[in-house]
Formats: structure tokens, sequence, C-alpha cells
């Protein structure tokens, strides 16, 4: 079994205004990296439009031509920090939840609360209980660090419904804030709720030694790959750090994602499912990968995580 344990669904009217022309600022950068040269107003107008999926029709599609069995759908809540959109948290969470019961064989979908909301804990327990949603997502880029103590109590609340925590690591684009991201404010929560599962999003990117490094000695907390398709293009240095990863945290925690639909463009689900599966075979870099590791690490260790 194939799983993406962190994806999106892009809708206009479900984030500020503000967050899509960060993104499209930020896919200059990425374009560039691949020799595409563009400017965030050809981004904005063109390409970004083309990921808004509100019924995830395109998700279902290309997990489909994947070979993706089950993708997990992670709300963004981002209101707190940068502006409300124009459609409430609560009606986000409510449209993924159904979204999700609309292909239980498909979908799965993970709740995504600012710990500063009011009720945000009774969203949270509501999202779990009455709508059928699998874990929380956490985006402290908005504003927050993780282990600051207004999270605690949504961390309680996860811990007490036994569903695991999302949590997203690494730089992240304006306007949302870097500093909130590093992966040292993990270490105080996976300290004080050893029993809670925690994964942390994109290996924590650029930060990516500093989470292996607080992974290696805490086993609640797990890791994704999703964001990675980046260093595609640079198989021998995926393939390095990928082992080193592996070798620092136990491929038994380590999580395939595609932060879909964000890397669609450079490097699609199809193309990143086939470049991971194809590792035992085809890596370089003077490294190797077994298939029991990359099988679990593209499906076994999610699958077992959200006991499926």
């Amino acid at each position: 079994m194939i799983i993406d344990s962190h994806c999106h669904l892009f809708v206009e009217d479900w984030i500020n205004k503000r967050w899509w022309d960060g993104m499209a600022r930020r896919a200059v950068l990425t374009a560039k990296k691949i020799g595409i040269e563009a400017t965030p107003e050809d981004i904005r107008t063109t390409i970004i439009p083309e990921y808004w999926d509100p019924t995830a029709e395109k998700l279902i599609q290309e997990a489909d031509e994947a070979g993706i069995d089950k993708t997990v759908m992670l709300v963004q809540d981002f209101g707190v920090g940068i502006g409300e959109a124009k459609v409430s948290i609560e009606e986000q969470n409510k449209s993924h939840a159904d979204i999700a019961k609309a292909h239980p064989d498909k979908l799965i979908a993970f709740a995504g609360v600012d710990p500063r909301r009011e009720g945000a804990v009774d969203l949270f327990e509501k999202c779990i209980t009455e709508w059928g949603m699998k874990g929380l997502k956490l985006h402290s880029g908005a504003g927050f660090f993780l282990d600051d103590k207004v999270v605690y109590p949504l961390y309680e609340k996860a811990l007490e419904l036994n569903v695991p925590v999302v949590a997203h690591t690494g730089p992240i684009l304006a306007p949302l804030r870097s500093k909130y991201c590093h992966p040292i404010s993990l270490d105080n929560v996976l300290t004080d709720f050893p029993d809670l599962t925690v994964i942390a999003a994109h290996v924590s990117e650029g930060w990516w030694r500093d989470a292996i490094a607080i992974a290696a000695s805490n086993p609640n907390m797990f890791v994704d790959i999703s964001g990675w398709e980046e260093v595609v293009p640079f198989p021998e240095k995926y393939c390095i750090s990928l082992r080193e990863i592996i070798d620092e945290v136990g491929s038994d925690r380590v999580l395939f994602g595609t932060d879909g639909p964000s890397y669609r463009t450079p490097c699609p689900p199809i193309e990143y499912v086939k470049f991971v599966k194809g590792l035992p075979e085809n890596a370089v870099g003077g490294v190797e990968f077994t298939a029991e590791e990359i099988e679990a690490i593209l499906g076994g260790n999610a699958q077992r995580i959200l006991k499926l």
C-alpha cells in the first residue's frame, strides 16, 4: 500500500490572499532551481489557479495515476496569523471531513486548528468525534511556537483521542514566519507527551539534520519527506540525505508525502512515487536502500500510525 501522508486541498477562498501572493513569489525561486524562468505574476495568474480543487477531484486523479492508495488531506489554519479567509476554519474542516467521507477508500482528513482560536479544543474534538477526522495538523508559522503552553490543550486532547499530530517544521514562505518552525520547539512537546505520536513535516527541510538529531532520542517523533520533490532533480543529494535520515531515525519512522499540490509542476506525484519506489535499484551517491525500507516509507509506517 502506498500512502501520501501529507497533502492539501487548495481553494482560493480557504486562505487569505497574502498566502497565494507569497506562494507565487516562492515558486519563482523553485522554478529557477530547475532552470525555469517565471515571474510571480505568471505563477499567480496561470499556475496557482490550476491547483484549486474544492472537491478533491484533481487530487484523486493524480493519486490514481501515481498508484497512491490513500491520501491524507491536512487542513491549514493560517487565519489568526495572516488574516482570515473568506471561508471560516470550521467550514473548511467540515468540508474536508465531508470529502473524505465521500471517498473513504481514497481519502483521510486531518483537522487544522490554530491553538490561539477561541474554542480551539472544542472544534478539534468535534472534528474527530463527530466528523470522523483522523488527526491534527498544526502550522506554527502562523505565529506560535510548537512548545508554547497555548498549544498544550490540543496535545492533551489528541492524546486523549488517540490521534497523531502533524506539525509543520522547516523554513516557510512569507507571510508566514520561519522563526516559529524550527524543530527544536518539538523537544519539549516530545518530552512532555511521550505517548503522543508527532510527525515533523518535511523533515524540517533545510533544518533536516536538526530534526533527525531530535528524533533520534525521541521514539514518538516521526518525519515525513513531503516537499523533498525539490531535491529529486539532484538524485545524489537526495539519496545521501535520505540514507542519513533513515540511519539516524530508522526506516520505521519515515513517511512518504507529496505536500501536493504545491510541487505538482516541478515534480508531479507520479514522478515522485516512481523515484522513491525505484531507490532499491537506482540509488546513487554510494548508498543503498532495501526494498523493505522503501515499502515501509511508502506506506507501511503510515498504515500502522493510522491503524489502517
